[in-house]
């Protein structure tokens, strides 16, 4: 009789604590799905920026690839560009791509005048850039984000090929 008596509860019992059970285990899968997210939204934003970063770069080297314009150098926080150009007027102008400050950075200025890294315009959040010159005009890009990940590309610029 007592067992009877105590049935119903023993069995609401049981099934709230499993209603409970099914409960937790949804609020802990959504956490870690809303985590999961984060991480890939991050880095997803990340390698974009990375990307971006090398495109401009990329289509700043195309365009001037022409004999003599384009100079990879030293420059603030790694290797940087420097591009080249002399105008109808006779100046000579230089476009400097470089890594500062945790940036890409950009600055045109008369070829004559002093350069000062921070005075550059600042396209994207980076860490660095390197800028290497392999054989027969490849030129190899890499970007670094503050994370630690990087990316690279190649660029050939076809003045620079021997033939």
């Amino acid at each position: 009789m007592f067992l009877r008596k105590n049935y119903g509860l023993i069995r609401a019992a049981s099934l709230i604590a499993v209603m409970a059970l099914f409960a937790i285990s949804g609020v802990v899968m959504i956490n870690v799905g809303v985590i999961v997210y984060k991480n890939i939204a991050e880095e997803n934003l990340e390698n974009y920026e990375l990307q971006t970063a090398l495109s401009y770069i990329r289509t700043k080297l195309e365009q001037n690839d022409e004999k003599g314009k384009v100079e990879i150098k030293n420059i603030a926080d790694g290797t940087g560009l420097i591009l080249k150009e002399h105008t109808d007027e006779g100046e000579n102008i230089e476009t400097v791509i470089y890594c500062y400050d945790g940036s890409i950075r950009e600055f045109t200025h008369d070829a004559d005048a002093p350069f000062q890294p921070e005075d550059g315009f600042e396209i994207i959040r980076a860490a660095a850039i390197t800028v290497e010159m392999r054989d027969n005009g490849l030129v190899r890009l890499t970007a670094t984000n503050t994370g630690g990940g990087s990316n690279y590309t190649y660029v050939v610029l076809r003045s620079e090929m021997e033939y």
